[in-house]
């Protein structure tokens, strides 16, 4: 109960939503490790819940951890993925 994920470390600011695109729903109680809330939804699919302290480096944790984790909400987490993943992009043109 004590341990933090990596995007949890600091004074917790926002909320974010993940969802776990259905072929990949079984990893959500793993990865979210008992922090938040698992909600699974008809098609599958389950929406994780979860308190932030750094959406960017939520963002990066995203990209480790996917394919089929789609950040759904802050927006300010979606702005941070693509900013990160054009980064990235343009770094290796």
């Amino acid at each position: 109960e004590h341990e933090f994920l990596p995007f949890q470390i600091g004074p917790l600011s926002a909320t974010a939503r993940i969802r776990f695109e259905a072929d990949v729903a079984w990893r959500a109680p793993g990865v979210a490790r008992g922090r938040g809330s698992l909600d699974g939804l008809p098609d599958g699919s389950v929406v994780w819940t979860v308190p932030v302290a750094d959406l960017t480096r939520l963002a990066s944790w995203l990209v480790d951890e996917g394919p089929g984790l789609l950040p759904v909400e802050p927006p300010e987490l979606l702005e941070a993925l693509s900013d990160g993943l054009r980064a990235v992009v343009a770094a290796h043109e």
